[in-house]
């Protein structure tokens, strides 16, 4: 015999399952991360240059491969990102998709930011901007000077304070927001 407070559960119980059901058809938001990022730097004259960051199995796998580039002193780079994304989610109904396209095609809520170490002799200046007339990141000019070595850390901000200051000068110091990716990179500037 089943006793009375036994019975109101299992009445309960399919109540609990059709409700999970019901949440089941609910919008179910799911970040997909950068999973390669690509800056390809073209000078006027000279070598293409291309630095490589690849993390096929997400950020909380291996660590990436980021190689290590060189680049030709007192030369000027038009620089262009390329994200990628190839890790698969197919239960989400929408995603948080971070790629170029959805880079591109929302920039008021993204904006790259480029941070140079002090003893590298290059600087990074925007070359686009969203509809708000603030950088985004995408295209770029990189301007080497003197023979040197250091670091290029790229970081891509989602919704970030684009009116913060410094802001457009590309510190991301105030800027808040989330960091979709992230890589550093080793350059050395050679005659």
């Amino acid at each position: 015999m089943v006793a009375a407070s036994h019975v109101r559960f299992l009445v309960f119980l399919p109540l609990l399952f059709a409700l999970a059901s019901c949440e089941d058809n609910q919008l179910v938001v799911v970040e997909k991360p950068v999973t390669s990022m690509f800056l390809t730097l073209t000078p006027d004259s000279g070598q293409v240059v291309v630095l490589s960051c690849l993390d096929n199995d997400g950020p909380s796998g291996n660590p990436p491969y980021v190689n290590n580039v060189r680049i030709r002193a007192n030369t000027v780079y038009r620089g262009q990102l390329i994200l990628g994304n190839q890790i698969p989610i197919s239960s989400a109904k929408l995603e948080h998709i971070i790629d170029s396209t959805s880079v591109e095609a929302l920039p008021e809520t993204h904006q790259i930011f480029f941070t140079v170490s002090n003893e590298l002799n290059l600087h990074v200046a925007y070359d686009d901007a969203d509809a708000n007339g603030f950088p985004v990141g995408m295209n770029t000019i990189f301007s080497s000077e003197s023979t040197s070595k250091g670091e290029l850390k790229i970081r891509i901000v989602h919704e970030p304070n684009k009116s913060a200051i410094g802001a457009a000068a590309g510190i991301d110091v105030r800027v808040g927001g989330k960091t979709d990716a992230e890589a550093t990179f080793q350059i050395e500037v050679i005659d």
